[in-house]
């Protein structure tokens, strides 16, 4: 098979199109064709792989419900645990922090952190904070953005108050999900913020999908 760039392959990164794509039957169950090859991967290639592949999964299960969630989440420990030999866990989130209320931005607002509400890693005293634990981990902050009339917005993940790990850009009006992924080396006392930056006023929206800020791998 000849493999091609993943740009090429697919076109389509959202999360209901990645949901109908998920594997739900054991991944260990012969198929007609399939070809069973053994890979050898070094220690930086597990961590690599197990990484992209945290990242995918977490942007594809965001929409999901719980009976998916459920249904798929044992089978891709099963998954790793076999591919890696049992070194790498499951790469779904390991802490998280959402919000169930809209927010509004405003044009003048410059960087503006969203104010989560609740999740395995909120802190009251800082409810714009997710701290990850120690290590090299994954950042994934993904929502839903309505402006008052066509304008640009940025999504961005802030490190520490003042440096930006990654940000992603668009420009409409309507109401659209913007996400975004980095990946840094945490000392354990780093945090994370969700940042919002936009040229016409408008609210961040608390559904399909609500704001999340969470640490993959």
């Amino acid at each position: 098979m000849t493999s091609q760039p993943l740009s090429v392959a697919r076109s389509d990164f959202s999360s209901a199109s990645l949901l109908d794509e998920l594997p739900l039957g054991s991944h260990d169950t012969p198929i007609a064709g399939d070809t069973i090859t053994t890979l050898n991967l070094n220690s930086e290639w597990r961590k690599f792989l197990a990484s992209a592949i945290g990242v995918y999964f977490s942007i594809a299960t965001r929409s999901a419900s719980q009976s998916q969630l459920d249904t798929f989440d044992p089978l891709l420990a099963d998954l790793f645990d076999d591919f890696y030999n049992g070194e790498v866990s499951s790469m779904l989130a390991l802490t998280e922090v959402t919000r169930s209320t809209t927010q509004a931005v405003t044009a003048s607002g410059g960087n503006q952190a969203i104010t989560f509400d609740a999740g395995n890693g909120f802190d009251a005293g800082n409810p714009t904070r997710l701290t990850p634990p120690a290590g090299v981990h994954d950042i994934v902050g993904n929502c839903r953005i309505n402006l008052n009339s066509t304008g640009r917005v940025q999504l961005k993940i802030r490190l520490n108050g003042t440096d930006y790990l990654g940000e992603s850009l668009s420009n409409s009006s309507t109401p659209h999900s913007l996400s975004i992924a980095a990946q840094y080396d945490f000392d354990g006392m780093d945090y994370v913020e969700l940042i919002v930056e936009n040229s016409v006023n408008g609210t961040v929206q608390n559904g399909s999908p609500k704001p999340t800020l969470q640490v993959v791998g």
